[in-house]
């Protein structure tokens, strides 16, 4: 990303950036605003042919206005795409609308209509680009200072001064904002990426280099059965192995490192490359944007059921990632507690778990999306043993599924059986039916809580929404 104009070095990612902002938020607002202004110039244009208050300057710049706006309407409905332009050309043709002000009209009544077009004019720079943004606020600034001067004879200097204190403000609020908006859709396209990749990588020999862009260097991040594929030499390291196997190994006659390197962003299915005499099938998969993360997958390879699903090496390098990204925003805890879920749901351990305590941990992690969940009896431990790894997921599924379904808070009721500890979910009296299936409805329907609820629960829920823990286990599993 450019640190001056915030465009996105990669031209594939910023077409598709400024795809999303069109539709999500730039064509909506832009039609809003097209739409209001023609009716405010149009009933204005209406009047002055029924009055002769109206002097010919001003009319000749409604008409000019109307049929801009016209002009405009017939290019979105062809060319959505050029919005971004018409929206900088637009909002800056508002600045000779000053010439418009009637003389006649009460001073505090101009005021108030001058700061919300200011406002209208403040909302076509957020949804703008930084760079056209820019333009759009220096064009409009110096248009005011010089019409000013123009209708009062003489320069202010205070109201340069303000004007020029302001702008900077203006300016610097639409970086930050800018940035931001392309650090989350970065962080979007990172999460979809991630989840491709975590797909792909079970249970097949694979190796993950890195290329470093600015450095023309490629390291080994991770491997796993590396060794599996032909050209594997036990006399060097990983790393040279990595390389080795990217430069040795030939698509179409050219270098499997220099054809990745050429079409990463075009690489979607498996490609069958060349070896000596060994013609094997890879899947390659790139993610990344300023290094490039290239994960290389050996198609044709044994399966190994006692394999784990994530590999060691790989699920350490998760680990790191998530505790460089944590709790920045809540999509990105979210995006974290699916990758955790993914790393853990495997992991069959027995351990005594205090399920009051996990309440709590979870209720100060979702605090920010919904209400903190009222556990009863108040300052009493539960205590059982159970898979401690399988339990977090499920309960992190369960408070994910209360942040989806209700607003209000939900109260947690536990009670010590016999064999079982028992969970009463209770919603707010009112909704308590409607609440109650929409629960049953998310919780048939998660594929993390129907993989594991095997493993710690006695019953299958119903609509009393009674969630019966299993207090005793007198067995590991054994994978």
């Amino acid at each position: 990303m450019n640190k001056f104009t915030l465009k996105f070095d990669d031209k594939i990612l910023e077409e598709q950036y400024q795809k999303v902002k069109l539709s999500k938020i730039r064509k909506p607002i832009y039609l809003g605003l097209l739409l209001l202004s023609f009716c405010m110039m149009s009933s204005n244009a209406i009047l002055s042919l029924f009055t002769s208050q109206q002097q010919t300057v001003k009319a000749y710049i409604n008409y000019s206005y109307l049929i801009f706006m016209v002009f405009q309407a017939l290019i979105v409905y062809k060319r959505p795409y050029l919005i971004r332009y018409l929206l900088v050309i637009s909002n800056i043709a508002t600045g000779l609308l000053q010439f418009n002000f009637n003389e006649s009209t009460p001073a505090q009544i101009y005021y108030d209509q001058s700061s919300s077009f200011t406002q209208l004019q403040a909302v076509a720079y957020f949804i703008s680009d930084f760079k056209d943004g820019v333009i759009q606020v220096l064009a409009l600034l110096v248009m005011r200072l010089i019409m000013t001067s123009m209708k009062i004879g003489n320069v202010d200097l205070q109201t340069i001064l303000i004007g020029i204190a302001s702008t900077s403000f203006i300016l610097v609020t639409l970086y930050v904002n800018d940035q931001n908006s392309r650090k989350e859709f970065l962080g979007s396209i990172q999460e979809d990426l991630w989840d491709h990749s975590l797909a792909i990588l079970i249970k097949k020999p694979h190796f993950r280099v890195q290329y470093n862009k600015e450095y023309m260097k490629i390291d080994l991040i991770s491997s796993h059965q590396l060794c599996d594929f032909p050209g594997y030499d036990e006399n060097i390291c990983e790393g040279c192995n990595g390389r080795q196997i990217l430069h040795l190994y030939q698509y179409n006659k050219v270098n499997l490192s220099d054809f990745i390197l050429e079409q990463a962003q075009t690489i979607q299915n498996s490609i069958k490359v060349q070896y000596k005499h060994h013609s094997l099938q890879l899947r390659i998969v790139c993610v990344g944007i300023k290094n490039l993360n290239i994960v290389v997958i050996y198609e044709k390879a044994r399966a190994d059921v006692s394999e784990q699903i994530v590999p060691i090496k790989l699920k350490n390098l998760i680990f790191q990632y998530i505790q460089s990204q944590s709790q920045r925003t809540i999509y990105q805890r979210l995006f974290n507690q699916g990758l955790l879920s993914i790393l853990l749901i495997n992991k069959m351990k027995l351990k005594e778990v205090e399920i009051t305590k996990m309440f709590k941990k979870l209720n100060k992690q979702f605090k920010y999306t919904m209400k903190p969940l009222k556990i009863l009896p108040k300052h009493v431990n539960f205590k059982f043993y159970t898979y401690s790894s399988q339990l977090k997921i499920f309960l992190v599924q369960i408070f994910q599924i209360f942040d989806q379904i209700s607003k209000k808070r939900v109260s947690i009721l536990f009670q010590d059986l016999e064999d079982c500890n028992l969970m009463q979910i209770k919603f707010k009296q009112s909704q308590e039916r409607n609440l109650n299936l929409l629960f049953l409805s998310f919780y048939s329907k998660n594929i993390f809580i129907q993989q594991i609820k095997p493993l710690l629960l006695f019953n299958e829920l119903n609509l009393d929404l009674q969630i019966q823990f299993k207090k005793h286990i007198p067995y590991q599993l054994i994978y």
